[in-house]
């Protein structure tokens, strides 16, 4: 089920889409989407990295890798990852390529 959010406090959705200081992207593999990815603070000294999803299928095949290395090359300037501790995979996939975005910077 999907939760919806309250009036009073828009969605990242929807601030990603309307917000001028967010980007949001669409990854695709192929003609299919394969992930979404919304930054934010565009307009501060450090952006945020704020939402970043690869559907299960997409994994492992380098489109997140690559996602990350054109958005920072879009947006030069210090990042933050905002992910979730738990998110395992997260965690792997940021420890094993985070060293390599900052060295984009």
């Amino acid at each position: 089920m999907l939760c919806c959010p309250t009036l009073t406090e828009p969605s990242r959705l929807h601030m990603a889409f309307s917000e001028p200081d967010w980007a949001p992207y669409l990854l695709t593999s192929g003609d299919s989407p394969a992930g979404f990815v919304f930054v934010r603070s565009l307009a501060d000294p450090t952006r945020v990295l704020n939402s970043f999803f690869v559907v299960r299928g997409a994994r492992r095949t380098g489109i997140g890798l690559h996602a990350v290395q054109e958005i920072v090359s879009r947006h030069p300037g210090s990042w933050e990852v905002a992910f979730q501790d738990a998110n395992m995979a997260a965690v792997h996939f940021w420890r094993r390529h985070g060293d390599r975005r900052r060295r984009m910077d």
